[in-house]
């Protein structure tokens, strides 16, 4: 079944080219595929076309301001967590979020803060993460160090100026080539009775049995391409057939 999910997959590749993380259609779009296309292929398709924006976001366009924090980016990478492994979350976090997080306490502690404030907004951010996003130790280890300067400030101690990792956490990692299966087969008789052909069995049948499986619609809808060839919809990727092809 797997060479027919990948037309498919390359569709919802191409429409996520555009796609900017405040929309959350895409992860209404994409989660009924989960079921379908498994976690490794599901896995490749974030890879290319989400990841890279979400770490954008983190990068780029989230900023840490105490005074005015809007939290609306980290939301957006967040709300991602049921889809996106966990361990890629985490170094996500690790490697874009948190040093500036990190970095924006230590300024704000140096200019004299207010503790009352300083322990709101840690709370307040600890809160945000999902529980097993919070949990995980890499992230406990962030939060701690938080803690370490906050303890320094409340007893009066100097605040060393933040510094960045001198050698990040490692980039994210991509999933390892899918081992190709051994198609070959042995024969564990030595008669000479031919194997019996199985009856074909056609792409759009195929299909219908894929979405009957997985809740997707699979329907003939009324369009046609310019070739005249008509479009159905499988869940909501149009699709074509030509020659028993997608």
């Amino acid at each position: 079944m797997e060479p027919l999910y990948q037309p498919i997959r390359f569709k919802l590749g191409t429409a996520l080219q555009e796609w900017y993380p405040s929309d959350t259609s895409a992860h209404v779009v994409l989660m009924p595929w989960l079921k379908v296309f498994g976690k490794e292929g599901m896995e490749s398709l974030l890879d290319r076309t989400v990841i890279p924006k979400l770490v954008n976001i983190l990068k780029n366009v989230m900023v840490i301001n105490p005074q005015k924090q809007k939290l609306d980016p980290i939301n957006w990478v967040l709300s991602w967590v049921d889809m996106i492994s966990q361990s890629k979350m985490v170094l996500m976090l690790e490697k874009e979020f948190f040093p500036k997080w990190l970095e924006a306490l230590h300024e704000w502690l140096l200019k004299g803060a207010n503790f009352t404030e300083v322990e709101r907004w840690y709370k307040g951010w600890k809160s945000i993460f999902p529980k097993e996003i919070a949990d995980d130790d890499k992230i406990k280890t962030q939060f701690n160090k938080a803690l370490q300067v906050i303890d320094l400030a409340i007893e009066g101690k100097p605040i060393p100026k933040y510094e960045r990792p001198a050698s990040p956490p490692k980039s994210i990692p991509t999933p390892p080539p899918s081992k190709t299966t051994d198609t070959k087969t042995t024969s564990s008789n030595n008669n000479n009775t031919p194997l019996q052909t199985p009856t074909p069995i056609s792409t759009p049948e195929l299909l219908e049995d894929v979405a009957l499986e997985n809740d997707l619609l699979f329907i003939r809808s009324k369009k046609r391409d310019d070739a005249g060839r008509p479009v159905y919809n499988f869940g909501l990727v149009p699709i074509i057939f030509e020659k028993n092809l997608v």
